[in-house]
């Protein structure tokens, strides 16, 4: 019997420069050698770096030790000189130098010293490798494939067939499946050139600058919102910019035209504000929002002077971050608070490249993100666009007035409580209205109302009209009627209401127009001396829209529960206040207009409607 003891031993595998040897740098030498602080001349953080060596010329010559300035100085315990390296890391190096030091690139003087960092690498096409033998490489692209996979003892699958093919260009081009038709239409072209025919197809669909589009999309930091912690408010026209994107790709703009344009756009446009604008120009200006891209929470600053400070600065960083990372493949941030060993940006090159944007985000002159905008339109657009708005404005108009008629005509019975159209000029104004609310001892403001005089504080009855003249005088006044009303229906469902006609904002067609148009329900005591609370409710009606809702009218108790409705109170339109009987004790208040209850209501309880007269202000 015969034993037989053998061993075999494994080469291990050649040390790598990216995997091995570029750690050990890194943890030893860049603190002095590197991006930050260069000794020397020398920066051992990059493979292109250490192949162009310092101010002593190459530091690394592959395969040959005694020459390698590099080793000489490690293997001496010279370099690092505080912390020599471990000899298993000696060990690496030398094995790695030995055998070729494999993975460094030939030196080039071309790129100076910014070479060391491959953000600032001139780009030059690569050789395209030999292959073994016969192979069905068309392209050069196919040769690298080829090449790898030989590297691996491996070959191409078989062609794939028609059907496999389109499926693969379609959802590479344009995102989605091929079309049944489209298909078909791949499936039976005998013509030589039919693959590229299909491919023009699917690059001239707007599909495929969609589908491209967002790559680009998501290197410019691009949201509808502004993303800045809580205050993730809308960008109502941010989509302008994607569409631009968008178009850009299906018009296979020139990449630095494209960049150009989102850099500086209004500065090419030449468009002027306030005059017509060419789509070019709208589309370079559209183009800029990429400067826009960054969180932005100024629209909601809220805090103490340094916190609205720090948010406006966090805006401008990010212009300049998201500069970086998309156009020079850099990341910036940590060059903002010192020099960083593993950053080519010093923190006085980030704020020389901070001014820049400086002018378009002046933090002591800023604008909110929602602010921020231009009204750019084409030759004719605002006309056309005027023109639309005063045929639907006419048909809207036409729409209230049938549907009031109709609401008139179809109105649950109900009963009249007081209606006075002041045609009779000579029933005294006093007969129905008084400048005290009903069962008040106090007049309703100092002076008074004066029934039936067209000076100032003033009421009367003008062509069947009723002329009220402020006096534009401090202090509060109002004219009401005689009699009181119920303002609290008893059953739910039930309803009171007071409406008018408001046929003038102005005494003469010159005068200026009133700023408010005012009027109450529920008046009965104006200095509070009776003792009771609520009433006195007034209803302040805006020009610009909406009746704000004032409670125990005037004096310093009285509070705003809120605004009633939305419509604007203009000249020509019926106005009012309905109250509905909702149950449990409250009732809502509709705002009315051309008898059409207008959008936001308010519930009050009883209590704050007691019985009390109807009047204005």
């Amino acid at each position: 019997m015969v034993s037989v003891l053998s061993t075999v031993t494994a080469r291990a595998a050649a040390p790598d420069l990216a995997r091995d040897v570029l750690p050990v740098l890194k943890n030893h030498c860049v603190k002095c050698h590197g991006p930050a602080k260069q000794e020397a001349g020398l920066d051992l953080s990059t493979p292109a770096a250490i192949a162009r060596g310092g101010e002593n010329g190459a530091v690394i010559e592959p395969g040959e030790l005694d020459v390698s300035l590099l080793w000489r100085r490690v293997e001496d315990d010279e370099m690092p000189p505080e912390d020599p390296l471990p000899a298993e890391e000696k060990e690496l190096l030398r094995t790695w130098i030995a055998e070729g030091a494999g993975g460094l690139p030939e030196s080039s003087g071309d790129d100076a010293a910014a070479a060391g960092h491959w953000a600032f690498r001139h780009l030059h096409p690569p050789a395209v490798p030999r292959l073994r033998g016969a192979s069905p490489a068309r392209t050069a692209i196919d040769r690298f494939i080829i090449a790898r996979l030989e590297s691996e003892d491996l070959a191409l699958n078989p062609p794939a067939d028609r059907a496999t093919l389109i499926r693969r260009v379609a959802f590479d081009l344009i995102g989605l499946p091929p079309t049944p038709d489209e298909i078909n239409m791949f499936l039976k072209d005998p013509a030589a050139d039919a693959y590229e025919r299909m491919v023009e197809r699917y690059l001239a669909s707007p599909h495929y600058g969609q589908r491209w589009g967002k790559h680009w999309l998501d290197a410019a930091g691009y949201a509808d919102s502004n993303g800045y912690f809580n205050a993730d408010t809308d960008r109502p026209l941010a989509y302008r910019y994607r569409d631009y994107v968008v178009a850009a790709l299906n018009q296979d703009k020139p990449f630095d035209q494209f960049v150009l344009e989102q850099i500086a756009g209004d500065e090419l446009s030449g468009f002027v504000p306030g005059r017509d604008a060419t789509p070019q120009m709208i589309a370079q200006v559209e183009a800029t929002h990429f400067l826009r891209n960054g969180q932005d929470g100024t629209g909601e600053s809220d805090g103490n002077p340094d916190e609205v400070r720090i948010d406006r600065y966090s805006v401008l960083e990010a212009a300049s971050q998201i500069v970086c990372t998309s156009l020079l493949g850099l990341t910036i941030q940590c060059a903002r608070c010192h020099d960083h060993k593993f950053e080519p940006v010093s923190q006085r090159d980030y704020y020389q490249l901070q001014s820049v944007f400086y002018p378009a985000f002046n933090v002591g002159n800023w604008t909110k993100p929602n602010d921020r905008f231009l009204h750019a339109n084409p030759p004719g657009e605002v006309q056309r666009w005027e023109e639309k708005v005063r045929q639907i404005d006419g048909r809207i108009a036409e729409l209230r007035g049938e549907f009031a008629e109709w609401v008139r005509a179809n109105r649950p019975p109900g009963t009249v409580l007081f209606y006075d159209e002041f045609a009779d000029t000579s029933l005294p104004l006093d007969e129905n209205w008084t400048n005290t609310a009903p069962g008040d001892d106090t007049t309703g403001g100092t002076p008074p109302v004066a029934l039936g005089s067209g000076n100032a504080p003033g009421a009367a009855r003008r062509d069947g009209t009723l002329l009220i003249v402020e006096s534009g005088a401090a202090g509060d006044r109002w004219l009401s009627t005689t009699r009181p009303f119920d303002w609290t229906p008893d059953e739910p469902g039930q309803w009171v209401q007071a409406t008018f006609d408001l046929v003038a904002d102005r005494i003469t067609p010159d005068g200026a127009p009133a700023a408010r148009i005012a009027y109450f329900i529920a008046l009965n005591d104006y200095d509070d001396s009776s003792g009771g609370s609520g009433g006195n409710i007034l209803l302040d009606g805006n020009p610009a829209g909406g009746a704000s809702v004032h409670l125990d009218y005037p004096g310093s108790d009285a509070r705003r529960p809120g605004t009633l409705g939305e419509g604007k109170y203009a000249p020509g339109h019926n106005f009012g206040v309905r109250i509905v009987n909702v149950g449990g004790g409250k009732f809502r208040l509709e705002h009315l207009v051309d008898s059409v209850p207008d959008q936001k209501t308010i519930e009050l309880a009883a209590a704050d409607l007691p019985d009390g007269g109807f009047g204005f202000e």
